[in-house]
């Protein structure tokens, strides 16, 4: 007799969730978008046969510049229920009156011996190829009714129809959710791309804004030859877009690890963390020896890392004061709004990111970026590594809400 955990079963991964009636389910259409309540760029979840096992992020594997072609993955990180996807709405007074939605981007077959040692920070490396824009399944009640590429609208996950498989709940009566929206409706929705995850929100914006008000100001009073700076931008980009759009252009750059107060940069060793990579019974190209050896490798030193990162700043060379004096001041503007320390203040000459360390920032890192006028002088601009500020962004949401100008 089998047992269970050798029994084969579905891994899938669900990037949000949602609710709509059954006569939306009916009258789908093409070009259609299915409206989710999960926010763009938060934690989906990872199911087996349907139930929930873990939090995780998505990740694309296998975009090499050797041309191997990209599949999507998840790395686990939490063993809780996302908060995106969790609470229902009112449901009226019908069982069915509303049903459950998911949208699935990726699955595979696995057995749970497969997967049990897997703690957070693991890969699983789905077979389940990645293209821009993204192919992902609607499923009411697990029913699948389509397929579509992933958007956002406004700040929520959707999916935009390309292909209908079913019409299961035409003959339904008319109610409306909001979950539907149809192609007109629909305008302004943006194709999401995994490799490029939005994980900031517009209130987050609105708190980095106020942040960097606060830093300016201070800034002009420490060093009086630095007034009349104004606040020009925040914006979210690459680090390698970061660098070609801001280049140092004869500024001084300076640099800092970020993180949470009172902790070590180097937190939990990779031996106490149980790291694995799961790959697809039939993935195309799985990972030899070597190659998952250095997977493991980074797995760990992205695990040791976690919530810290680099903060960079390029400022005016004849500037009066050092790296130090810079994040003396940042940190005094972040104190009055979230927990995050700088240490390691120095200057260098450039980001390097032909050859990124662990600490340093690598071409494709989300950055969160800040930039800075007056007018017939060098600007000031500062990026801040999505990692050294993961721990904060609820807290920088909440900011926003409470700060935002209207």
């Amino acid at each position: 007799m089998e047992g269970l955990m050798d029994s084969l079963g579905r891994l899938e991964f669900v990037v949000a969730r949602g609710w709509m009636s059954p006569y939306e389910a009916g009258i789908l259409k093409l070009g259609d978008v299915v409206l989710s309540s999960g926010t763009a760029g938060t934690d989906g979840e990872l199911v087996f046969n349907g139930e929930f096992l873990a939090s995780a992020w998505a990740v694309i594997s296998g975009s090499y510049p050797d041309g191997s072609r990209p599949y999507f993955g998840a790395r686990l990180h939490s063993f809780s229920h996302p908060q995106s996807l969790q609470g229902s709405p009112e449901l009226g007074p019908a069982l069915t009156d509303l049903l459950p939605f998911a949208l699935v981007a990726a699955g595979m077959d696995v057995r749970l011996k497969d997967i049990e040692l897997c703690g957070p920070g693991s890969l699983l490396r789905f077979d389940t190829p990645y293209s821009l824009p993204s192919s992902v399944e609607l499923r009411v009640l697990g029913i699948p009714l389509g397929r579509g590429q992933m958007v956002v609208k406004g700040e929520l996950y959707g999916l935009k129809l390309t292909e209908l498989f079913t019409s299961a709940f035409e003959s339904a009566e008319p109610r409306l959710s909001g979950a539907l929206l149809s192609a007109h409706a629909a305008q302004g929705a943006k194709i999401y791309d995994f490799s490029r995850p939005d994980a900031v929100t517009f209130m987050t914006i609105h708190a980095l804004e106020d942040i960097s008000r606060r830093f300016i100001a201070s800034l002009s009073v420490r060093f009086p030859g630095l007034e009349g700076y104004e606040l020009l931008s925040v914006d979210q980009m690459t680090a390698q877009e970061w660098e070609e759009f801001s280049p140092c252009a004869g500024r001084r750059l300076a640099l800092a690890q970020a993180g949470r107060r009172g902790r070590d940069y180097e937190g939990d060793s990779a031996a106490e963390i149980s790291l694995q990579i799961v790959e697809g019974p039939h993935h195309p190209e799985p990972l030899d020896a070597e190659s998952r050896a250095r997977a493991l490798e980074s797995l760990s030193t992205w695990k040791r890392f976690e919530h810290q990162g680099p903060v960079a700043l390029k400022f005016p060379r004849a500037a009066a004061f050092d790296a130090a004096g810079f994040f003396a001041c940042l940190r005094s503007s972040w104190n009055q709004v979230a927990d995050l320390a700088f240490r390691e203040a120095r200057e260098e000459n450039e980001l390097n990111l032909a050859q990124p360390s662990e600490r340093g920032f690598h071409p494709q890192d989300m950055v969160l970026t800040a930039s800075f006028s007056k007018p017939g002088a060098q600007g000031i601009d500062i990026a801040y590594s999505l990692r050294a500020l993961s721990a904060q962004l609820e807290t920088l949401d909440r900011h926003g809400r409470a700060h935002a100008r209207p």
